[in-house]
């Protein structure tokens, strides 16, 4: 009799109150039922209720929706599959009892061994699995040792450093070949292992069968590989190991079986007979497939997987699910029994949550579907075979969330992204890359990411060490956009102890990169690449970089936007950097350094957002495990966004709706999708899939969330076939006429694009493709795009003085913090008389524009103050200073006669506007007013912006013109001793270029060739030493021209007065050479030439250049 009877029957005058009130099910509902199981108490025949189920899978065959299952302590040798599925409301659950350890095993265990020979045992077997899949363990209690196929070279344990570090090195290779002489000291045959192979550009490893060995010459050869290509075969430096044969088993923890003769060999961990030995035998713990609304929580799983194919609703909380697959087979990039062989999700709304998962050859979650959620979670070690199969793969659908778990230790990728939407925030990601090259911690290729957002996690330490001998650029990355990626928001990350921070690969449109801290990546901090034959190599169109700590060298294409990033490791002033706490000190150089950006930085601190993933005094974030991970997707939203759904096609027609310009029903459906991986020529702009249009046909989309009174832009790459004709592109319903365009005859993709303003209150505009009815020919579309156009506006222009307190003065000021407290009524005052200054430091510098000075004022006191000025500086001294207001016009102050007009006060102020000026300093001179001597303020208002750039010196600042060779110095004229020119020594040999002999001189010019562009701002020259001489008519140029164009040269000294030399009017000052040499200061200027006029010496008409140096660092593409 089940406990639901005997409650029912039991229920007496409680049940009639608790029906009176609704407390009981329904009529025709049936109340829930819990089960109980119980490995040493249970029964075969036991009811699971008065006698509890000796196997969890007697619960599986009778649960129904809301029902229990609670598992006592117990290893339970089964695969585990629910009859019936659960509901929204009832859900079926099994659970560990309190306290309970619940172990669902895929092993066996194996006794019955022998000596076969020394230390290795032998003992009858026969496997249930493929030979593929064999796995033995020594398994005592909760200890377990994972044991490992007899292999060469010998291992020390099966973990990713043992693999990297123990791996043969091949001396030569060639497609299906391996020479290598450390074989023939092995003295094996090899004919019939297997082998692990790492060729070519060690993108991956493969797997096969060595079918010829000879022993003579060390060469092994073997059987084709599936999927093996040119790039992939073996060559000097590729890595491999060999396993598979009894004559490989020489050291513990090492096995063989033999199938054909149903037999395994082991070699024990400490030698002697094996114990507690026991061996694979199911693939499957819990068989989910096709179940929905399923729960399983506490329960471990060992050496077996879970599997939830067309699942739906079903939830995994606080498992343990260990050794969920292996296989040493391993062929093309992926293999479907190694990706699918862990906890594979094939369905929707499915859960993973407050759980570990752990060691497999390949894959150890797969997602397969939408709105699924991964959290909370220890994803480590897995991808042993180092193939495109990573720890966790978003294989497809939209919506699922990957956060707050901690993922480490993989052959290849720890996230391998092929295709959906996702939200990836709060992990921390590290230590892939262990056994491949030119991979990711996160990794994506050819893929619409549909604006997915990659948020606030710790992506580092992709192993650095090299695989193969002729390989210098390793190319562990940390977050990796290959080629053809698109539609992307990576935001708050701190990125480091990778080769390059992030890589984008080209092409590869609408990619968000702000906030970011990327550091210690030493081979970049963000770098791009390309195939070279492609027309878009150069092209990542609609990406934004802004708001990064980028400390490491940066390389982007022209088209990317960019600014507010710090492009120098100097100066940050991290927490903690050696430890991993990127976190900024208060006065980091980032701090105050960003941009606004709406949907990014809201909620930022000060005067501006910080640049990078933190922000000093606000709201603090972590990355890893937590309780409080969140619990459902949210997408992101920010401006510069393509709002285009389904942008390139890859699904189809989803979201676009076809039409027809001409008669007949409406001609553009899927099968207008044509996939283009079959021609390469089309891989040079977008993969997978791309729409064809025949005559008539056509596509619109209704783009939604887009701002009033905006400008956008919709762009799509189209092209026709030879002697077809165009193909139209078109944006209509935004608020204004339609607009069309249209591209003919291509031998490749054009960009076209619509420039249009949203009406005053349209918030989405329709965009089409199309063609019109008889058009001839084939016509193509792919990667379409809508983004917003509008000037980017930083959103921190705003009163910079507002609450600075650090004000000094020239005499006595009263109440000084009324100068900035905001209130226009109040004032300080300085009754010192005479000109008298007020000085007020910022705290750092900024870009201002607009002064806004308010003296005393009412109405029925209205002063007019005398020889106001208004000076700014970076310098507390105001040694260097722009005087942006005088109407000093007696210079009583001293700080120069001014021409500004007196004014009187007003309740508004004088507002003083002037050219864009860098300054942390501004300093308020008067001299009382027509009515008192004293001086008096209401408020100073100063506004601007940050200013951009970092005050600390830039990385790589230095001498970037130290020891040119000669063939980078070039001339006007012949020069000796051109060497002398750059070699570092200053005591006196000079390079020369004499004048004509007693003849008059002749303006002439050298040039220095720096070999790559520089942020330069300062020049030295020495001229001749020991003598004290005036060289005339001297020049210092700037250019990234060789030929110095006018338009194309900044000239940063010129005291050529009379323009011999014809470079124009000069006003600097003449100077006589010394041995500090002559120290020329300007602003930032990019340039890769320098060019250096002189026109002879009071002495003589010869040039002479002891020494030039030139300061600078170099020119990573980030402007300012």
């Amino acid at each position: 009799m089940s406990v639901r009877s005997i409650w029912v029957r039991t229920l007496g005058m409680a049940s009639v109150l608790a029906l009176a009130v609704g407390f009981l099910p329904p009529p025709g509902a049936s109340a829930a039922t819990t089960y109980h199981v119980s490995a040493a108490s249970g029964s075969l025949t036991g009811n699971g209720t008065t006698t509890p189920f000796k196997n969890i899978g007697q619960c599986a065959a009778v649960m129904t929706g809301g029902d229990t299952c609670v598992i006592e302590s117990g290893t339970y040798r089964e695969t585990v599959t629910p009859a019936n599925s659960g509901t929204s409301t009832a859900p079926i659950r099994y659970e560990a009892a309190a306290g309970a350890t619940v172990v669902v095993s895929g092993t066996e265990p194996l006794s019955g061994w022998s000596v076969h020979s020394g230390n290795i045992y032998v003992a009858n077997f026969t496997g249930t699995l493929p030979s593929n899949e064999n796995q033995l363990f020594i398994k005592n209690g909760a200890t377990v040792t994972p044991l490992w196929e007899a292999r060469w070279p010998n291992i020390g344990a099966y973990n990713l450093s043992e693999l990297k570090d123990h791996a043969a090195v091949a001396e030569q290779g060639q497609q299906n070949q391996i020479t290598d002489n450390e074989l023939i000291a092995t003295g094996v045959n090899w004919n019939g292992a297997k082998i692990w192979v790492r060729g070519g550009n060690a993108y991956q490893g493969m797997t096969s069968q060595v079918n010829s060995y000879d022993a003579t010459h060390g060469i092994l050869t073997y059987a084709t590989i599936n999927g093996d290509y040119p790039a992939l075969y073996p060559k000097t430096g590729s890595t491999y190991f060999l396993s598979g044969i009894l004559a490989a088993l020489d050291a513990p923890n090492e096995w063989y079986v033999d199938t054909a003769a149903s037999k395994v060999y082991l070699w024990a961990p400490g030698g002697g007979a094996p114990t507690n030995v026991e061996v694979k035998k199911r693939k499957t713990a819990f068989n989910l497939n096709g179940k929905n609304y399923i729960q399983l929580a506490g329960i471990q799983t060992f050496a077996a997987n879970i599997t939830m194919n067309g699942s739906n609703n079903d939830l995994l909380d606080g498992v343990k699910a260990e050794y969920v697959y292996f296989s040493n087979y391993s062929q093309n990039t992926s293999n479907q029994d190694q990706l699918n062989g862990g906890i594979a999700i094939a369905g929707d709304n499915n859960v993973i949550k407050n759980s570990t998962i752990a060691y497999s050859s390949g894959t150890l979650v797969n997602i397969d579907g939408s709105n699924n959620r991964i959290v909370n979670n220890y994803i480590h070690d897995g991808s042993y075979m180092a193939s495109y199969d990573p720890l966790l793969k978003l294989s497809s659908g939209t919506k699922n969330l990957i956060s707050s778990n901690k993922m480490e230790n993989s052959g290849r990728y720890i996230i391998y992204w092929n295709n959906g939407v996702a939200e990836i925030s709060y992990n921390d990601i590290s230590n892939g890359m262990w056994l491949s090259r030119d991979g990711a911690l996160i990794y994506a290729w050819g893929t619409d990411l549909g604006n997915s957002n990659i948020h606030h996690n710790l992506i580092h330490d992709a192993v650095h060490d090299p695989v193969q001998a002729n390989e210098e650029n390793q190319m562990r990355v940390g977050l990796y956009f290959d080629n053809y990626t698109e539609n992307v928001v990576a935001h708050h990350n701190v990125i480091y102890k990778n080769d390059v921070g992030i890589q984008m690969n080209t092409p590869g449109n609408y990619k968000l990169i702000y906030n970011n801290t990327i550091v210690n990546n030493p081979e970049a901090s963000i770098g791009y690449g390309g195939d070279s034959t492609s027309p878009y190599k150069n092209e990542l169109y609609g990406t934004r970089v802004f708001n990064n700590i980028l400390a490491d060298p940066v390389s982007l294409t022209d088209d990317v936007a960019r600014g507010f990033n710090i492009i120098t490791g100097e100066g940050l002033n991290f927490a903690n950097a050696a430890n991993g706490n990127f976190r900024l000190n208060i006065d980091s150089t980032a701090v105050n350094m960003g941009a606004f950006i709406p949907g990014i930085t809201e909620g930022y601190i000060d005067a501006a957002p910080d640049a990078g993933a933190y922000e000093y005094g606000g709201a603090d974030w972590t990355a890893g495990m937590s309780s409080t991970a969140p619990s459902s997707y949210v997408p992101v939203s920010t401006a510069y966004m393509n709002r285009v759904n389904n942008s390139g096609f890859e699904k189809n027609l989803e979201g676009w709706t076809p039409w027809t310009t001409s008669p007949s029903t409406a001609t553009a459906t899927d099968s207008n999708i044509e996939s283009t991986y079959v021609n390469s020529d089309f891989r040079k702009r977008g993969v997978r899939t791309r729409l064809k249009l025949g005559a008539g046909g056509g596509v619109e989309q209704l783009v939604t969330g887009l701002a009033p009174n905006t400008k956008y832009k919709f762009v799509a790459w189209v092209y026709t076939d030879t002697g077809g004709q165009p193909i139209n592109v078109g944006v209509l319903n935004y608020g204004g006429a339609a607009i069309d365009v249209s591209q003919g005859t291509a031998n490749q993709y054009v960009r076209k694009e619509i420039e249009f303003t949203t009406g005053a209150t349209d918030t989405s505009a329709r965009v089409r493709i199309w063609r019109a009815a008889g058009a001839t020919g084939t016509a193509y579309a792919d990667d379409t795009g809508l983004f917003e156009t509008a000037d980017f506006n930083p959103g921190v222009y705003k009163n910079q003085a507002a609450g600075k307190t650090t004000i000094t003065a020239s005499g006595a000021l009263g109440f000084p913090e009324r100068l900035t407290d905001g209130s226009k009524t109040a004032f300080s005052n300085m009754d010192d008389t005479g000109p008298q200054w007020v000085k007020i430091d910022l705290g750092r510098s900024y870009e201002l524009d607009k002064i806004n000075l308010l003296h005393f004022y009412t109405p029925t006191d209205i002063r007019t103050y005398r020889d106001v000025v208004v000076q700014l500086s970076n310098q507390s001294d105001f040694t260097n200073k722009t005087t942006v207001f005088n109407n000093d016009a007696n210079n009583h102050s001293g700080q120069g006669a001014g021409t500004d007009a007196a004014y009187a006060e007003t309740a508004d102020g004088k507002a003083i506007t002037f050219p864009k000026t860098n300054a942390r300093y501004i300093r308020l001179w008067s001299n009382g007013s027509d009515k008192y001597d004293s001086q008096h303020y209401t408020e100073v208002e100063a506004y601007g912006v940050p200013a951009v750039t970092p005050t600390a010196p830039r990385q790589g600042y230095k001498n970037v013109a130290f020891k040119l060779s000669d063939s980078k110095i070039t001339f006007s004229k012949t020069v000796g001793n051109v060497f002398r020119i750059t070699d570092g020594d200053k005591s006196g040999p000079f390079a020369n270029q004499d004048g004509p002999v007693g003849g008059p001189s002749h303006p002439e010019w050298i040039q220095l060739d720096l070999g790559q562009k520089y942020r330069l701002d300062q020049v030295k020259v020495w001229h001749f030493i020991p003598f004290d001489r005036t060289y005339y008519d001297v020049i210092i140029q700037l250019s990234d021209d060789p030929s110095f164009p006018a338009s194309a040269t900044t000239t940063v000294f010129n005291n050529d007065t009379n323009n011999r030399s014809g470079q124009g009017v000069g006003t600097d000052a003449l100077y006589k050479d010394n041995a500090n040499g002559k120290t020329v200061n300007f602003p930032l200027t990019t340039a890769r030439y320098v060019r250096l006029w002189a026109n002879g010496n009071e002495n003589n008409p010869s040039q002479h250049y002891a020494e030039v140096e030139v300061y600078g660092s170099p020119d990573y593409g980030m402007g300012t």
